[in-house]
């Protein structure tokens, strides 16, 4: 039946993952490691930019309840930044009258 041994096969994999994530780092920097390279970078950090805030302002809403004035203070600083990025990533299928 071969020398099919599954440890062996799990090891091999192991080590070709490693190589390829040195290759990506060696090649592209270890911040494409992180965000992704090319157009998916843009998309990764607008996301976790948009996603950040938001999280950031629940907790600073919870946490800050009492004192309205701040909160509401807080999220008009936020709220542009907020937008910005949802409008990036989900404004890209509308380019300059196309409707695709």
């Amino acid at each position: 039946m071969g020398n099919f041994d599954p440890a062996l096969q799990h090891k091999k994999m192991v080590l070709d993952n490693q190589i390829k994530n040195k290759e990506i780092t060696s090649k592209y920097g270890w911040l494409s490691f992180c965000w992704g390279s090319g157009a998916n970078a843009a998309f990764n950090i607008a996301g976790a930019t948009a996603v950040g805030l938001l999280m950031v302002g629940v907790i600073f809403s919870f946490y800050n309840s009492a004192n309205l004035e701040l909160v509401k203070t807080f999220w008009q600083i936020i709220s542009p930044f907020v937008g910005g990025a949802f409008g990036y990533l989900f404004g890209h299928r509308f380019k300059s009258g196309s409707d695709n």
